[in-house]
């Protein structure tokens, strides 16, 4: 006896006849498949195996860590005082390797800081496609890091 229970129908996967859909297996799927003794058992691996494919690399993280140390080193030289942070789903661990990552500048002060920040950044040569939306509800600032090809939004 299972722990789980039986579907009303079982159905094994099948590829359509007319060729519309071949029987080619997801690229984080293992060669044999998910053939485990209940549907459910493999659908459960297959999730954490699709998990385990979408998730970033060592080097993407790394890659993301050095741009979040890059971004808090010019902030911290127009203000000593204010504070870099980010938040997001590469704050919580959440992301994507085509996610951005979202940080939020505290502390910043003086007149149009958000455009003093995008002045301390365009000299530098890994900040590209840089736009200041500062008419929005929420200014930001826009950029891709020509490191990483990462997309970063400031606020």
């Amino acid at each position: 006896m299972s722990d789980f229970p039986e579907p009303a129908s079982v159905r094994p996967a099948s590829p359509v006849e007319d060729g519309s859909r071949s029987s080619r297996k997801a690229p984080w799927a293992p060669d044999g498949g998910y053939r485990l003794s209940h549907p459910f058992l493999s659908l459960h691996e297959e999730i954490l195996d699709f998990g385990e494919f979408m998730s970033a690399t060592e080097e993407e993280r790394v890659g993301r860590e050095e741009l979040v140390q890059r971004l808090q080193g010019v902030v911290s030289k127009i203000w000593s005082s204010a504070k870099a942070q980010i938040f997001g789903s590469f704050a919580t661990n959440l992301f994507l390797p085509t996610s951005d990552i979202d940080m939020v500048v505290l502390g910043a002060t003086g007149p149009a800081p958000l455009r003093a920040l995008a002045r301390a950044l365009q000299s530098h040569d890994w900040v590209s496609k840089m736009q200041v939306i500062d008419k929005a509800r929420v200014p930001i600032i826009k950029f891709n890091d020509t490191l990483t090809g990462v997309a970063v939004d400031i606020c």
